[in-house]
C-alpha cells in the first residue's frame, strides 16, 4: 500500500515551472544554433537571450554575430544547453511523479546553481567582467530573481510534509 500523500499544489507548479524552464531554454538553443531558420531571437529580444546563456553557457562559448544582432554559441555551447534542457526536464518529470531522485535532483542542482550565483554575486560585486549588460550582471534583476526561486525551491523541497509526499519519511519512495 502507498502511504503517500497527494502531490501538493506547490509541486506541482513546480514540476510545471520546470517543464516550461525546458521549452525555454530549448528555443534558445534553437534560436542561437540556427538563428535563420528559426528567428525566434526577434521576438524575445535579444537581450532575453543574452541572460538566458549568461546564466548557462560561458562566455568563451558565446559569440556576438554583427550581422544578426544577437548572441550566438559554438558546438559546446549548444551541448551545455541541451544538458541543461535535459537536466530541467528530469527534475520536472521527476518532481511531476514524486520520485525521490527527482527531489534530489532537483535539490543539488539548486544548491549548485545557488552557489554558483552567490560566488559570482561576490566575486564580481556589482560589476561583472563578463556580463554584456545590466540584466545579465550577477547582481541585476534576473540573476537576482532567479536567485530568490532556487532559494525557495531549496527551502520548500526540505519541509518535512513535502519529503513525506517523496515517501522519504517512511523509506518507501518511487524509484520511478
Amino acid at each position: 500500500m502507498d502511504r503517500r500523500m497527494k502531490r501538493p499544489l506547490v509541486v506541482t507548479l513546480f514540476a510545471l515551472f520546470y517543464m516550461l524552464w525546458m521549452a525555454f531554454t530549448l528555443l534558445v538553443l534553437v534560436t542561437v544554433t540556427q538563428p535563420r531558420a528559426f528567428p525566434i531571437g526577434r521576438i524575445v529580444g535579444p537581450r532575453a537571450l543574452e541572460v538566458a546563456l549568461e546564466m548557462t553557457v560561458h562566455r568563451s562559448h558565446r559569440r556576438y554575430d554583427q550581422r544578426l544582432g544577437m548572441q550566438t554559441v559554438d558546438g559546446v555551447g549548444a551541448a551545455l544547453l541541451l544538458f541543461h534542457a535535459l537536466e530541467l526536464a528530469l527534475i520536472g518529470i521527476g518532481l511531476w511523479f514524486l520520485c525521490k531522485w527527482g527531489r534530489w535532483l532537483a535539490l543539488v542542482s539548486n544548491v549548485y546553481w545557488l552557489g554558483r550565483w552567490i560566488i559570482a554575486a561576490m566575486i564580481f560585486g556589482s560589476f561583472s567582467l563578463h556580463a554584456h549588460s545590466e540584466l545579465a550582471n550577477p547582481l541585476g534583476p534576473a540573476f537576482v530573481a532567479v536567485g530568490l526561486i532556487r532559494a525557495a525551491v531549496i527551502w520548500y523541497l526540505l519541509q518535512p510534509d513535502i519529503k513525506q509526499a517523496f515517501g522519504e519519511a517512511q523509506g518507501a519512495g518511487r524509484a520511478f
